[in-house]
């Protein structure tokens, strides 16, 4: 009897045991399962990044990085990089409209530089017509000069466009975050803004080879499309536009130097028109697994691009808000 008792009470600890096992399998695979699913519905075999900018700009850059992190992780497969520069995106922008309409495994990098393209241009279609579905980064612009140049400082370059506001000096597309800077600078600093020569060029190269050879008298966009020749002696920055001094630039924005401008570049992704909301929770889905994997912040990181990621209702404030900012500061230049 005793015998039977023991053998029992082994029977039942045996049982609890295989029980216990069971559920921790069980449970191991229920914490798993919501991961592994997601990462399931968000990754795509085939997608298209749609680029209205040129090779080595900002909104590549972004483009590059996608491409990279998605690659890595999983979430993407075959990717294609599609690059059509001009007029501040304003050219490509039609052109995704009416190619990609309805493509739920397509994307348009773009952001507020874009917002002023439009106004300024007078264009057709517009942010409007396309889908948001996250803003990511936010970068202030630099202001640089070639290493020849008589600049030392921002100071310097402050007194001679004061002098002569006619200063050609360069930047990205007429309209842009660049062209709002220099004008709000001048009008800062009393000079006369309709005098401004700006000199817009789309692609990045252009822009560092004028500055090397002193075709411009300085040139503006976001730090990291510089930052290469800045830390190679080629070009030289003088100051930077945000609201703080940016980490390792080792030089003063325009507000600490008394000009009360700062404006930054955001950017982010578009879908195309007509794609369902189940298609734009798949594809914010997506860049939001991108944008949490820890590659992604080591770009923004090594870059020195400030994490922006807003979805949903706050994207659509944030654009709303931007394009009523970026309309008000072109009209205060002149230029709306």
């Amino acid at each position: 009897m005793r015998l039977t008792d023991q053998q029992g009470r082994e029977d039942m600890i045996n049982r609890r045991n295989m029980l216990l096992a069971t559920a921790a399998v069980f449970g191991t695979a229920l914490l798993n399962a919501p991961r592994q699913t997601f990462a399931q519905d968000s990754a795509f075999d085939r997608f298209s990044l749609f680029v209205p900018s040129g090779v080595g700009g900002g909104w590549d850059g972004v483009a590059r990085a996608i491409d990279q992190v998605g690659r890595k992780a999983g979430l993407l497969s075959q990717i294609t990089i599609d690059n059509v520069p001009g007029a501040g995106g304003t050219v490509g922008l039609p052109l995704f409209i009416n190619q990609h309409r309805g493509r739920d495994n397509s994307l348009m990098i773009a952001g507020n530089v874009m917002m002023g393209a439009i106004i300024t241009n007078k264009t057709l279609y517009g942010l409007q017509d396309v889908t948001p579905v996250a803003k990511l980064t936010q970068e202030a612009d630099v202001i640089a000069v070639g290493a020849s140049s008589p600049y030392q400082t921002i100071d310097d370059l402050i007194a001679a466009l004061k002098k002569n506001p006619g200063l050609p000096i360069g930047g990205g597309s007429a309209g842009g975050i660049d062209h709002i800077i220099l004008g709000l600078t001048l009008k800062a600093i009393g000079a006369d803004v309709t005098k401004a020569n700006y000199v817009a060029f789309s692609e990045k190269a252009q822009a560092i080879a004028s500055m090397m050879g002193n075709q411009v008298h300085a040139a503006l966009s976001g730090y990291s499309e510089y930052a290469e020749q800045i830390r190679a002696g080629n070009l030289r920055a003088l100051a930077t536009t945000g609201e703080l001094p940016l980490e390792g630039a080792g030089v003063p924005t325009l507000k600490q130097i008394g000009i009360d401008v700062a404006l930054s570049s955001w950017r982010g992704v578009f879908a195309p028109p007509d794609v369902s909301e189940e298609q734009v929770a798949r594809l914010v889905g997506l860049i939001t697994a991108i944008h949490n994997q820890p590659d992604w912040k080591q770009i923004l990181k090594d870059r020195q691009w400030d994490d922006a990621f807003a979805t949903g209702s706050d994207l659509k404030s944030a654009i709303a808000n931007d394009r009523a900012a970026i309309q008000t500061a072109l009209k205060a230049i002149g230029l709306a």
